[in-house]
C-alpha cells in the first residue's frame, strides 16, 4: 500500500507541475521536470523495490541484504534514450581519476582476504556504481541551470509534504506515520515524515534546509529560500533530532566563515565578532530559552542514547584492532560483529553501565555501528579510508578557489551546499549511521559530483532565473 500512495503522490507532482508549465515542453523544461521527479523521489525509502534477498536472518549494515531495483535505475533508462535522441549517444569526457578511485574499491574489496561475506559488498557497490553513472547521465544531458531549477522544485515539495504529514500528525493523525513506510516507527512523539525514523527525516531536512541557505546567499529566489530555510528549521526541530540541530548549527558555522567572510583569515577579529559569536550567541539564546533546550536536558533521554553509542564505539574498536589495515569489508562490519560477539565483552567493558536501558547485544547486534566515521574504519581500513579523507581535504582546500574562478551563480550554490553539508556530516556522522545510507547519500552525493563537474562552473547564469522575490 505505500509504494502505491507513494506512486500516486509523485503522479500528482508531476501534473502540477505540468500544469504551471504547459502540456508542450521544450527540452530544458523536460529535463527540469526529470531532475524534480528525481529528487522528489528520494525522500522515499519505499519506493525501491527489492529484486534478490540474502538468506540471512541478520541485517546486514547500512545497505540491508538485498538487491534493489532503485529509482535511479529507471531514470538511467530515460536518460539513455534522451541522449540517443538528442546527442547520438555522445558522451563528455570522464576524468581519470573517478575511474582509477571506483576500480581502487572494487579490487579492494573483492581482494580483502578478512571480507567473509563479499555478497553483501556487492549490495553496496551495486548501489554506488550505478549510482555514479546515473550522475554522469545526468550531467550529460542537463546545465547547470537545470539542475538547479529541478532540485529547488523537489526539496520544495519534499518540504510541502514533510510540513503536511506533520500537521496530521500533530493534530492526532498517527496512522500517517505508516502511509509512506509501513516500518516507520515514532520517537518522543516525533514523526519521521516519508522515512523509517525521526532521525533520518531530520538529517534529510537538514539536507535541504543547507541547500535553501546556498540558494539564499546567491540570493537565488532570495524570500521564498530564507522561508524554505526556516520551515525547514521547524522540521528539523519537530523531528527531536539533537544530532541534526547540531549539525546543521556547526554547518552554518562553516559556511559563515568560509563564505560569507571568505576573504578573511581562518581566525580574523572581524570573523569571530561578525560570524562566530553571533550564532554561538543565538544557540545558547535558543537553548535556554525555548523547548530546544529540553532535548538536551535531564528529562530527556540523552543519557541513555550516550551510553548506547558509546558500547557501539567500543565494538568499532575491537574490529579496528583485529584488521587495521583493510577493514572487514563493506557493508560486511555487522555481520563480522555477530560472527565474533564473543570477542566483545561488552558486559565486562560496561560492567557499571545501566542495565536497565536494554540488553547490549539487543541494540549492539541488530544495528550498524552509529558512526559512519567509525563504520568507514572498521570496513575500510587505513588504506580505505585513506583516499575518502583525502577528498574531503581537497573539497575544504579548494573551496574558495572553486567559488572565486566560478562565472556561474548556480554552480557556487551547488558547491556552497556541498561544503554545508560535508560539514554537517562530520557531526551527525559521529551519532548516527543514516547518513551512509541510499537514502541520504542521493543528495549528499549529487551536491558532490555537481560541484566536481568543472565544466559547470564556467557556465554562464541566466540572470533572469536568479533573482529577488518582490
Amino acid at each position: 500500500m505505500d509504494r502505491v500512495l507513494i506512486l500516486i503522490v509523485m503522479l500528482i507532482a508531476v501534473f502540477v507541475w505540468l500544469s504551471k508549465n504547459s502540456m508542450r515542453l521544450s527540452y530544458p523544461k523536460f529535463m527540469e521536470m526529470l531532475v524534480t521527479m528525481f529528487v522528489f523521489s528520494c525522500c522515499f525509502t519505499r519506493l525501491s523495490i527489492p529484486l534478490f534477498t540474502m538468506p540471512y536472518e541478520h541485517q546486514y549494515g547500512p545497505f540491508g541484504q538485498a538487491f534493489r531495483l532503485e529509482m535511479s535505475h529507471v531514470f538511467i533508462l530515460i536518460l539513455l534514450w534522451v541522449i540517443s535522441q538528442k546527442q547520438n549517444f555522445k558522451f563528455p569526457p570522464i576524468k581519470p581519476i573517478p575511474i582509477i578511485a571506483i576500480l581502487f574499491y572494487v579490487l579492494f574489496t573483492i581482494l580483502n582476504p578478512f571480507n567473509t561475506i563479499k555478497a553483501s559488498s556487492f549490495i553496496a557497490l551495486n548501489y554506488f556504481l550505478s549510482y555514479m553513472f546515473f550522475l554522469y547521465l545526468l550531467t550529460s544531458c542537463c546545465s547547470i541551470n537545470t539542475i538547479i531549477k529541478g532540485l529547488y522544485n523537489g526539496l520544495c515539495i519534499t518540504l510541502a509534504l514533510h510540513l503536511a504529514i506533520m500537521v496530521f500528525y500533530s493534530l492526532g493523525l498517527t496512522s500517517i506515520v505508516v502511509l509512506f513506510n509501513s516500518d516507520a516507527v515514532t520517537r518522543r512523539g516525533a514523526c519521521p515524515g516519508t522515512f523509517g525514523h525521526p532521525n533520518v527525516l531530520a538529517a534529510y531536512a537538514s539536507f535541504y534546509m543547507i541547500f535553501f541557505f546556498a540558494c539564499a546567499l546567491m540570493k537565488y529566489k532570495s524570500r521564498a529560500s530564507i522561508l524554505c530555510v526556516l520551515l525547514s528549521f521547524v522540521v528539523i526541530y519537530m523531528s527531536g533530532s539533537r544530532s541534526s540541530l547540531l549539525g546543521c548549527a556547526f554547518a552554518f558555522v562553516v559556511l559563515v566563515v568560509m563564505y560569507v567572510y571568505r576573504r578573511y583569515s581562518l581566525f580574523n577579529v572581524k570573523i569571530l565578532l561578525k560570524g562566530v559569536l553571533p550564532i554561538t550567541i543565538l544557540l545558547l539564546v535558543l537553548f535556554k530559552f525555548t523547548p530546544i533546550g529540553n532535548m538536551f536536558g535531564a528529562s530527556s533521554d540523552a543519557d541513555d542514547m550516550v551510553l548506547a553509542r558509546y558500547m557501539h564505539y567500543y565494538c568499532a574498536y575491537e574490529i579496528f584492532s583485529d584488521h587495521p589495515l583493510v577493514g572487514v569489508g563493506l557493508n560486511s562490519h555487522l555481520k563480522y560483529l555477530v560472527d565474533n560477539s564473543a570477542l566483545v565483552d561488552i558486559e565486562t567493558v560496561f560492567q557499571e553501565a545501566d542495565s536497565d536501558i536494554w540488553l547490549p547485544e539487543e541494540f549492539m547486534f541488530a544495528n550498524p555501528i552509529h558512526n559512519i566515521w567509525m563504520i568507514l574504519l572498521t570496513e575500510f581500513g587505513i588504506i580505505g579510508v585513506l583516499p575518502i579523507l583525502s577528498f574531503l581535504i581537497y573539497y575544504f582546500v579548494t573551496f574558495k578557489k572553486k567559488i572565486m574562478n566560478s562565472v556561474s551563480d548556480n554552480y557556487r550554490i551547488i558547491v556552497i551546499a556541498g561544503l554545508g553539508v560535508l560539514s554537517y556530516m562530520f557531526v551527525h556522522g559521529n551519532t548516527d549511521w543514516a547518513l551512509y545510507t541510499p537514502t541520504l547519500l542521493n543528495i549528499s552525493l549529487l551536491f558532490l559530483f555537481l560541484a566536481e563537474t568543472s565544466r559547470y562552473s564556467q557556465e554562464i547564469t541566466d540572470k533572469m532565473e536568479c533573482f529577488n522575490d518582490k
